[in-house]
């Protein structure tokens, strides 16, 4: 209730410019998609600045969409051509039908499996197309970079007339594709950063290590001679104010 309540406060006054932190958070999903429908009335005609954790709820409501990491922009686009660039493109689900699922055994999903492969990857005019890594031996995955939509439909006619045992589904990639690619490229960039101070500090040229090491010992005789000082005139101190005179 406090949740809805403050998005209320916010809303009441009718600015231009309303800034939502994380407006659904902790609700259930009914009210959530209540506010997904306020929030797309209320677009028209202001600006909303939205802050999110759901994946999805970008997706649905952001006509800009910015990913943060570290405190840096590392996309800032449409929802649609953040997909475009960084997800895979559309995604292919191949099954045994439910009538032949309990009539084939093993090897005969995965010679039907290989039909499918045959058509989608022999082809040269089809680079890029790929089998996800979480395909198994119950279902085929196929990622199809956007490139080539205009062929998907050929390709899947093609299997539907050849391979009758299997039934294709058809999705197009989400903002959540996306954004794991883009984390992963940004995972990867700064574990190379990392790797890169390291060796820079491991490897130090014997210039570079003299350097080093005169800076150290200048420091430390500096700071030794401070101390010594120091020491000298609490002493003295000490002497003053114990003297009877």
């Amino acid at each position: 209730m406090k949740r809805k309540l403050s998005l209320g406060m916010a809303l009441i006054g009718e600015t231009k410019t309303i800034i939502l932190d994380e407006p659904t958070s902790g609700l259930d999903v009914e009210s959530r998609q209540q506010i997904w429908d306020l929030i797309r009335t209320l677009k028209s005609g202001r600006s909303i600045i939205m802050s999110t954790q759901h994946i999805e709820e970008a997706d649905e409501l952001a006509d800009r969409v910015c990913i943060m990491s570290q405190g840096s922009i590392i996309s800032l686009d449409t929802p649609k051509e953040i997909k475009r660039k960084f997800g895979v493109g559309y995604i292919i689900y191949v099954e045994a039908k439910h009538q032949f699922e309990g009539q084939m055994d093993e090897n005969q999903i995965k010679a039907a499996f290989d039909q499918v492969r045959a058509i989608f990857f022999g082809k040269s005019d089809m680079l890029g197309t790929e089998e996800s890594p979480d395909s198994n031996s119950k279902k085929l995955i196929i990622m199809v970079p956007s490139v080539h939509v205009n062929k998907l439909a050929a390709l899947i006619e093609q299997v539907e007339r050849s391979v009758v045992q299997v039934q294709l589904d058809l999705e197009l990639n989400s903002l959540e594709d996306a954004f794991i690619k883009i984390a992963e490229a940004d995972i990867k960039k700064e574990e190379m950063k990392v790797k890169e101070l390291a060796q820079k500090e491991i490897h130090l040229s014997p210039e570079e290590e003299e350097n080093a090491m005169r800076d150290y010992f200048e420091f430390e005789g500096r700071q030794n001679c401070c101390q010594k000082l120091l020491v000298v005139t609490q002493h003295r101190l000490l002497l003053f104010y114990r003297s009877p005179t």
